[in-house]
């Protein structure tokens, strides 16, 4: 795994999630399975999450989906996803990419 420093920097609202995560999340979840925290509702995410994908292309959107795990639960490495798909890995990293260079700039809008 690449040092903090040298991690990707993820475009918003994605780098947000992450560095709450870091900073506060072991908390956060206990005190979710504690239930101090009322359980989020899900298809309110979900519906969210499909809005944002339904902006880029379905190429762009199946490589998000399948690098996050969102079709299936399961997150998959870049290298798994080109295999999957014919491409070279870097082509799969481009696409990537490109994906969350659209989502960057409709957040900025």
């Amino acid at each position: 795994m690449a040092k903090e420093d040298e991690r990707e920097q993820l475009p918003e609202p994605w780098e947000s999630f992450h560095k709450g995560w870091q900073q506060g999340g072991e908390e956060a979840l206990q005190a979710y399975r504690e239930g101090r925290i009322p359980q989020p509702d899900f298809r309110e995410l979900e519906q969210r999450v499909e809005e944002v994908l339904a902006t880029l292309t379905q190429e762009e959107s199946d490589v998000l989906r399948q690098y996050h795990g969102l079709a299936d639960g399961r997150s998959r490495t870049l290298e798994e996803i080109a295999e999957a798909k014919g491409i070279t890995p870097q082509e799969a990293k481009t696409i990537q990419q490109r994906a969350f260079q659209k989502l960057k700039a409709d957040e900025q809008k």
